[in-house]
């Protein structure tokens, strides 16, 4: 299954307009949080969303398009201007991640 990192960036947004993309973003099946080798889980950075559920199996591209229309469909409902990235991974690593509790 793949998996993608999604970054989004609201425009001349407050934090409720992030309060609200976040809580689109998980409707839509967006983390904020990742898991490392040892089971525990880390919040990603500010704007920034892993998923990895199934989409189109065998469909590569299918699958980029359909993640990134999800994050766009989220990023809409903030009714912000907003700018996003998705990208497609095998391994991450990371440094000075915060431990979810």
């Amino acid at each position: 299954m793949a998996k993608f990192i999604t970054r989004i960036e609201l425009q001349y947004a407050d934090s409720d307009d992030y309060e609200k993309l976040h809580a689109e973003m998980e409707k839509e099946g967006f983390e904020k949080t990742i898991i490392g080798d040892d089971g525990q889980k880390f919040h990603l950075p500010d704007g920034e969303y892993f998923y990895d559920k199934p989409i189109h199996i065998n469909a590569y591209e299918k699958d980029f398009d359909a993640v990134l229309n999800k994050a766009i469909k989220a990023a809409n409902k903030t009714n912000k201007s907003f700018r996003a990235i998705t990208s497609r991974t095998d391994a991450l690593k990371w440094h000075n991640l915060r431990i979810k509790n």
